[in-house]
């Protein structure tokens, strides 16, 4: 596996689009179940979740995925190129805007018998989206 192969996929499960997203979670459970093609490229799967802020939030919404792909994101790029030639080159812009999306779809998360009022949902979802917002702002300040 050479480094451009390996460049290549990390963009392809770092972008931000839903259609990366699905990768992401593709690879996921390719991983998981420990299949050869994805672990041939030796990527970091830790993951510390979204660090020392709320996994879940009221409402049933979960960022767990998301800070999950960031995690894979910021560690593979690092360990790969550098936290220079991260922040250097738009990697990192793209993996946390990626985030973004990423959370702000975990708010749109409605279960199918809601047990929620219209009014609370939401509430719930505006307060999820403004989370997302704050996780964003601060790995982008940060990260």
């Amino acid at each position: 596996m050479t480094k451009a192969q390996k460049l290549s996929k990390l963009k392809n499960l770092t972008e931000d689009s839903y259609a990366s997203q699905g990768r992401w979670l593709d690879a996921m459970n390719q991983h998981m179940a420990h299949k050869q093609s994805i672990e041939k490229y030796k990527f970091n799967w830790k993951t510390d979740y979204c660090s020392n802020s709320p996994d879940t939030l009221p409402g049933g919404y979960n960022f767990k995925m998301g800070c999950w792909r960031h995690d894979f994101g910021y560690r593979n790029y690092k360990g790969l190129i550098g936290n220079y030639y991260f922040k250097k080159n738009g990697h990192k812009k793209r993996v946390d805007k990626a985030l973004l999306r990423d959370l702000y779809t975990a708010c749109d998360y409605k279960p199918w018998a809601d047990p929620l009022p219209p009014s609370e949902r939401k509430r719930l979802k505006a307060a999820c989206r403004k989370t997302a917002k704050t996780y964003y702002d601060a790995v982008s300040a940060a990260g």
